[in-house]
């Protein structure tokens, strides 16, 4: 759900903060681009809703996370969405990797 930055602040910090609730950030598409261009997430408007077609690709503990904050791409630019990552119609995947660093 789209929302101001108060409004998010006020609900989702303090959960956040304790420990309550998880957050990760869908950012990335299957290229793995950390960049405007690599976002592959669009939000569109259907009625009085928006909805999120695509897919975001690497989110860090997406597996664990009850929202998933999805940068998707509108008409006026960048914009991030509040998503519920329980939600119908999300999929999480895991991907098991090996950091080798």
């Amino acid at each position: 759900s789209a929302s101001d930055d108060a409004d998010a602040k006020a609900r989702l910090l303090p959960a956040i903060a304790s420990g309550e609730r998880k957050a990760t950030v869908a950012f990335t598409g299957d290229k793995g681009c950390w960049t405007a261009e690599g976002v592959a997430v669009e939000a569109r408007g259907e009625g009085d809703a928006v909805r999120l077609h695509g897919a975001a690709s690497f989110v860090t503990a997406a597996h664990v996370a009850d929202i998933l904050l999805v940068v998707a791409s509108t008409p006026g630019g960048l914009a991030v969405f509040e998503v519920d990552a329980k939600a119908s119609g999300v999929g999480i995947e895991r991907l098991e990797s090996w950091d080798r660093t």
